[in-house]
């Protein structure tokens, strides 16, 4: 059993494998919602400047290495 997903970041498609027509339909599906979940992920990202984390570093930012013109 294979199911497509045509909208899909790759080129593959998700094999269904189980002892019946019906099981593997569901592992199909369910492998392709896992790929999905795989190509969809969304960090939960803060943005914070340094000088309101200030009480709260052990360090002082300012000291280091980084890119220039990051901040």
């Amino acid at each position: 059993m294979q199911a497509v997903r045509p909208t899909s970041l790759t080129l593959s498609v998700s094999q269904g494998k189980a002892a019946t027509y019906r099981a593997a339909q569901v592992s199909a599906v369910m492998e392709s919602l896992e790929n999905w979940h795989d190509q969809n992920v969304t960090a939960d990202l803060l943005s914070t400047p340094a000088t309101d984390l200030a009480p709260a570093l052990t360090y002082d930012p300012q000291q280091l290495r980084r890119p220039a013109g990051s901040f």
